[in-house]
């Protein structure tokens, strides 16, 4: 019991913390976004560059750490609702966009258009999380396909790069967990938090082998069932 108390404090000061760092993190993305967007000057733009890519990791990590605290303490909100997959994939690729050009590399989004049950703002999450991670890792283009498989929607994040050996594959989806062999900067918190959202929404996620050569992690959500209507009184 000790051990629970103790875990639960762990979690509330990173919780606190994390969300205090996103107050002052927001408006040096803006300007600095703004100043890249604006200026003249080739060497402001390289400079506003480097604040701008470094205060998105650091707003990408304050958030992570936010969600984690709630995944350890076993609250994960989720709001499911009928979502349109193939918009909300597109919508998340569109929010890499500046990250991919700037690694020279694309996202590309393909598939189906199949009506999910899930929350639209986590399924973003999920989907820029595996791109993102793609995009980081394995330094090649990524695309995202979706379909349908039965009463299921299977959504797979590929990429050409070397892929995480057989024998790391389940321990990758623990906190804090990273490949010695990574250079690329993180926290080993992505995956994990990708398989708690994807839980939440009743799913499911896997990583596999892509055909000749590459990654593929494909998660699955239910089919949006629309509930029979009730029969007009006689």
């Amino acid at each position: 019991r000790q051990a629970q108390r103790a875990s639960a404090a762990k979690s509330r000061v990173v919780y606190d913390v994390s969300h205090e760092m996103r107050t002052p993190l927001a408006p040096i993305v803006a300007f600095s976004e703004l100043l890249v967007e604006t200026t003249d000057d080739p060497t402001v733009r390289e400079y506003a560059s480097h604040i701008l890519r470094g205060s998105e990791r650091l707003t990408r990590l304050a958030d992570d750490l936010v969600d984690i605290s709630r995944i350890e303490s076993g609250v994960v909100p989720v709001e499911l609702a009928p979502v349109h997959a193939l918009a909300v994939c597109r919508e998340a690729a569109a929010g890499l966009a500046g990250e991919a050009e700037l690694a020279g590399r694309s996202v590309t989004v393909e598939g189906d258009d199949v009506t999910v049950r899930g929350d639209a703002v986590r399924l973003i999450q999920v989907v820029s999380n595996l791109a993102h991670n793609a995009l980081a890792h394995a330094l090649t283009d990524v695309t995202v396909n979706v379909r349908r498989s039965g009463d299921r929607a299977l959504i797979s994040v590929m990429d050409r790069g070397p892929g995480i050996p057989l024998e790391h594959r389940a321990r990758v989806f623990e906190p804090f967990v990273r490949l010695k062999a990574s250079d690329a900067p993180g926290t080993g918190l992505g995956l994990p938090i990708v398989r708690a959202l994807v839980d939440a929404m009743q799913g499911s996620v896997a990583i596999g082998d892509r055909p000749g050569g590459g990654m593929t992690i494909e998660f699955s959500l239910p089919v949006w069932v629309v509930p029979d209507s009730p029969h007009p009184p006689a």
